[in-house]
């Protein structure tokens, strides 16, 4: 329950996820989810966007895009998280942190990127990564609107897979961020 998907581009589900299944995405076949969003009302400044990233791709590639400028999350060419948020009529300034584990390493990551009405983070695994004002003030993201997971059609596609993906109109804090991953963690290594 709970998808309403709008356009499945043909992104596989494969059983090779790290929770059981996952979206496996290929980007020289133009694969792509999109996805209308339904959610509560983004306008009041705050988001978490979050998932479980794995990939070995070294092209630049939007994982999670709106039609609208109010929100972005990609991989760049060099391995860096790419977090961008708007006010529907500009981007703020790029923002760019370097993990310190290469993305592209064929193992699963989680990612999570906050926003709380002044300031970005990029968390990966479960650690802060940077973070960095926004000149663009609050985002936008009135509803319905579209959301574009693994690609977007006039971008790169992902080469890889995503799992566990969730949007929330709250920026989750660091704590609440590292206890996310460290749940999943243990839970994905219980069967070990």
């Amino acid at each position: 329950g709970g998808n309403n998907l709008e356009e499945l581009s043909d992104p596989q589900w494969t059983p090779d996820g790290l929770f059981g299944g996952a979206l496996e995405f290929h980007q020289y076949q133009v694969d792509y989810l999109k996805a209308p969003y339904k959610g509560p009302d983004l306008t009041q400044s705050a988001i978490t966007v979050e998932f479980w990233l794995n990939t070995t791709d070294a092209t630049h590639s939007y994982l999670v895009r709106t039609n609208l400028i109010s929100f972005y999350l990609a991989l760049n060419n060099s391995g860096q998280i790419e977090w961008g948020v708007g006010d529907k009529m500009n981007w703020g300034p790029s923002f760019s942190p370097q993990p310190t584990t290469p993305l592209n390493d064929g193992q699963w990551h989680y990612l999570a990127a906050t926003f709380d009405g002044t300031t970005r983070a990029v968390y990966v695994d479960g650690e802060l990564i940077g973070s960095q004002g926004n000149e663009a003030g609050s985002i936008f993201v009135s509803t319905p609107t579209t959301v574009w997971f693994g690609g977007h059609p006039a971008n790169t596609q992902l080469e890889g897979r995503m799992d566990e993906i969730r949007i929330s109109n709250i920026a989750r804090t660091a704590e609440e961020i590292q206890a996310t991953y460290q749940e999943a963690i243990s839970y994905a290594t219980a069967g070990d």
